[in-house]
């Protein structure tokens, strides 16, 4: 004998329309976003600061440039792909999108894009000359960022200005780009973490190298300090404002793998935290950063 669960027939007819309602008004949302984004589009323009950076705050004193139609079409593209936006977390809707000059050719244009309860920084190098753009757009996660670290305690705001800036990392003749994060997760993880990107003949972002250049260490309110000199990482720390010590350097060859040449512990409780304090092992960091996010 066969039984079955027997549920009211007007139970049924409610359930439908309310996931009917909801999947309208999911739709209507998220169409009202991208609706919203694509009218704005033609009057929005790059904030140039004279830091030649971009800031996690509303900078509306700065001048405003406009910004080449092939550089918008990449820009809506990248709206488009983000999974459901949320336009009315930024005042008018507008993107906010900041210009920086990498050379006397190339700019590139970082867009700020909300969503959810997330925040993403998006990188587009376009060459005025030759009029070529970047294909696929590195991705900083900016939710920890926002409003200058705004939630953390300042003894571990991590930040300083510039938030991206050039440097020949490899000492090729070629500035690299490197772009800072705001690295988080609970009580586990706090740092900043320093992206290195090469920029090639077609526009696109190269990942070079991933520093992690502060890490709050779990004992005594320490700060683990790293700088690359050469092709070197130290690892200093420092505790309630004493004199830095060096726990230990890390020789490394960047590129498409980035390769760990060579390790000098100075201070062995420290051994396992002279790239990283994430719990991610070294080679993986170096190479895509801190990858978790919540």
């Amino acid at each position: 004998m066969s039984m079955y669960l027997i549920y009211p027939k007007s139970n049924f007819i409610k359930a439908r329309v309310l996931l009917i309602v909801f999947l309208i008004c999911l739709n209507c949302g998220v169409s009202y976003g991208q609706n919203q984004f694509g009218l704005k589009f033609k009057r929005i323009r790059a904030i140039c600061r004279t830091d030649n950076s971009f800031v996690t705050y509303n900078d509306s004193l700065s001048p405003k440039e406009n910004i080449p139609s092939i550089v918008i079409s990449k820009i809506k593209d990248l709206y488009k792909k983000t999974y459901i936006i949320n336009p009315w977390r930024n005042e008018n809707n507008n993107p906010v999108i900041f210009k920086v000059s990498y050379s006397r050719d190339i700019d590139i244009y970082i867009v700020k894009i909300y969503f959810f309860n997330g925040i993403l920084y998006r990188l587009i190098a376009f060459n005025n000359v030759t009029k070529i753009t970047t294909t696929i757009s590195p991705i900083i996660n900016g939710k920890w960022m926002e409003n200058q670290e705004r939630g953390f305690s300042k003894n571990i705001h991590f930040l300083e200005n510039p938030l991206i800036y050039f440097q020949d990392i490899n000492h090729e003749g070629k500035k690299d780009i490197i772009v800072k994060e705001r690295a988080h997760n609970g009580d586990v993880y706090n740092a900043e973490v320093d992206h290195v990107y090469s920029l090639d003949q077609k526009m696109n972002f190269n990942v070079l190298l991933c520093i992690e250049s502060k890490y709050l260490y779990f004992l005594n309110d320490c700060v683990i300090n790293r700088s690359l000199k050469d092709d070197t990482i130290v690892s200093e720390l420092v505790c309630h404002n004493n004199k830095p010590i060096i726990i230990g350097k890390v020789k490394i060859k960047p590129g498409i793998r980035v390769k760990i040449v060579d390790r000098k512990v100075y201070q062995p409780e420290f051994q396992n935290f002279l790239i990283t304090g994430s719990g991610i092992k070294d080679e993986t960091f170096l190479k895509r950063g801190y990858t978790f996010k919540y």
